[in-house]
């Protein structure tokens, strides 16, 4: 097995920790169509709190306070060997969709702990979701 590229994502729950929100992946990227936590590549010097607040300005034009890490996980694809660690994120004011400049997905979506169940997530995202009590 190779070295794991090591990636970063983000969770954002609501206030009432009732949701959280989904992104899916747009046309063209790997794992299209599959709904993941945002988030990217740790770059060589980062940590990975500076990699995530770097992402989420890239990839959703926001500044998040990252919070305490939820899990790392390790998952082999057909295309790379993932390592994913996943940290609680925050904004500032209230975290809309409507807000979000998405470069990397094409939609997003406040859900339940239900209809979390009922998308397809990309493998590696799965295990954040379980500790999360949202799987």
């Amino acid at each position: 097995m190779s070295n794991p590229i090591r990636v970063v994502g983000a969770v954002f729950v609501d206030e009432e920790r009732t949701q959280l929100l989904a992104f899916r992946k747009k046309p063209g990227t790997s794992l299209a169509g599959r709904w993941e936590f945002p988030g990217g590549k740790i770059e060589p010097g980062e940590t990975p709190e500076q990699a995530l607040a770097r992402e989420l300005h890239e990839e959703l034009s926001i500044e998040a306070t990252i919070g305490e890490k939820v899990t790392t996980t390790v998952h082999v694809y057909k295309f790379a060997t993932i390592e994913l660690t996943t940290f609680r994120c925050t904004t500032e004011a209230n975290l809309t969709t409507e807000g979000l400049v998405l470069t990397d997905h094409d939609a997003t979506h406040w859900v339940t702990p239900d209809k979390a169940q009922e998308l397809e997530w990309a493998p590696a995202d799965i295990s954040s979701l379980k500790l999360l009590g949202l799987e």
